[in-house]
């Protein structure tokens, strides 16, 4: 088993080795145990991802209202070169309109940076060295589990 590593406190390998019998409801016990915590952390990364999914769909939704706000008052400048009638109200609101989306957005970038950054810090931070090879020796009362 060179390089990997059994998800078992007492690999298998040890009592086949020792000629003992395993304890299979130890056995299971430990894979069930293994299984939940890997579910455990698959259902936290799935959450995250579909949390900052959201995120990036508000952040679309305030680039559209941004561009359409950007587009009405490119027609009203447009307008108002060719000599038409503008409402000064209007240009005025188009402008505060633009400013306010772009804080918005700004807040919404920086949050989302700052989640990829805080999941970044969480996988690496949960990145446990392996132990090369080395089998772990059961425990005294684990190594005479019998059926």
């Amino acid at each position: 088993m060179s390089g990997v590593r059994s998800c078992f406190r007492t690999p298998l390998a040890f009592y086949l080795r020792e000629g003992r019998r395993p304890n299979w409801e130890v056995i299971m016990t430990q894979l069930i145990d293994r299984l939940n915590r890997e579910l455990e952390t698959f259902g936290r990364k799935a959450h995250a991802a579909f949390d900052e999914g959201k995120l990036q769909l508000e952040l679309l939704r305030l680039r559209r209202q941004q561009d359409t706000a950007a587009r009405d008052l490119g027609l009203l400048t447009h307008r108002r070169e060719r000599g038409g009638q503008v409402d000064v109200r209007r240009v005025d609101s188009l402008l505060f309109r633009l400013d306010d989306l772009e804080a918005r957005i700004g807040q919404l970038e920086t949050e989302i940076a700052g989640r990829r950054r805080a999941r970044r810090e969480r996988a690496t931070a949960s990145e446990v060295p392996e132990a090369d090879g080395v089998e772990q020796q059961p425990a005294g009362g684990e190594a005479a589990g019998t059926i």
